[in-house]
């Protein structure tokens, strides 16, 4: 199994400003892709620029950065900080709610534990579409 956050799309159609959409899946042994989490995202304010000017402002760098803070767990802000285990690796994808993720494996009947996830390959994708705006 491996899991995969995936970037799956830019909305830029409200007032000038960009709208994203996470989704983070599993890929199963089996060759089944599961969805763990798919309510997370972030906008940006179009500043008096249009969508495709704000974005061709943005790198990929930038985005995939931002893509591994996005999963943080809810639970995290300025007066709960997170855990210097999980603060350490926050831009790599490492900072998550493992257990979230373990029980919503189960509800698949996938047993792991967090520790076990915590292990497993990461790969990002941010999709053709977003990568042919950047691009182009």
């Amino acid at each position: 199994m491996h899991g995969c956050p995936r970037l799956v799309g830019a909305v830029s159609d409200a007032d000038s400003g960009l709208s994203f959409t996470v989704h983070e899946f599993a890929e199963l042994s089996d060759g089944r892709e599961v969805t763990l989490l798919d309510d997370r995202g972030w906008g940006m304010s179009g500043r008096g620029r249009t969508p495709d000017e704000r974005l061709s402002e943005l790198t990929i760098e930038e985005i995939e950065r931002t893509v591994y803070m996005v999963p943080l767990p809810d639970w995290a802000d300025v007066d709960h900080p997170l855990p210097p285990d999980l603060a350490a690796v926050e831009d790599s994808g490492g900072a998550q709610d493992w257990d979230l993720l373990a029980e919503r494996l189960r509800a698949f009947g996938v047993v792991v534990t967090p520790a076990e996830l915590m292990r497993v390959p990461r790969r990002l994708d941010l999709g053709d579409r977003l990568r042919a705006r950047m691009i182009g």
